[in-house]
């Protein structure tokens, strides 16, 4: 994957992940956020039901989904898992509540934002694209 932009067969194949990731750890939040030292993006998988004791777990069913090489454009290495209750967590579903960016058309261009000056995109989870298809 190249270390300044976020290619299409990645996004896609992070789609593919949090559709599968949702049935066990129902996702509050999903986003891409580039690095702010080393300018390579990281997907953030936010649940409620992730927490200190089962985080562990968590990077498992990431592993068990997308396992190393499966995929030529993603890296299972870049996906963080969050709890709801972390600062970076509260601060997207702060961001998603505020901007309604969850409920807009599935276009990529708009699905690109800014949280606190990093670039970001936020991904509308499996229940929110069921609502949206015409």
């Amino acid at each position: 994957m190249d270390q300044t932009i976020l290619v299409n067969e990645t996004i896609e194949a992070g789609e593919r992940l949090l559709r599968e990731f949702h049935k066990e750890f129902p996702l509050v939040a999903a986003f891409w956020r580039k690095d702010e030292v080393g300018a390579d993006w990281y997907l953030y998988l936010c649940s409620e039901r992730i927490n200190d004791q089962n985080f562990d777990l968590a990077y498992a069913e990431v592993l068990r989904i997308m396992r190393p090489g499966q995929e030529r454009w993603f890296d299972p290495f870049h996906v963080k898992v969050l709890g709801a209750a972390k600062p970076l967590a509260k601060s997207a579903i702060a961001f998603l509540n505020r901007s309604g960016a969850a409920s807009k058309t599935r276009d990529r261009e708009l699905g690109f934002t800014v949280l606190d000056g990093d670039d970001v995109f936020f991904y509308r989870l499996p229940d929110q694209l069921a609502v949206a298809s015409p």
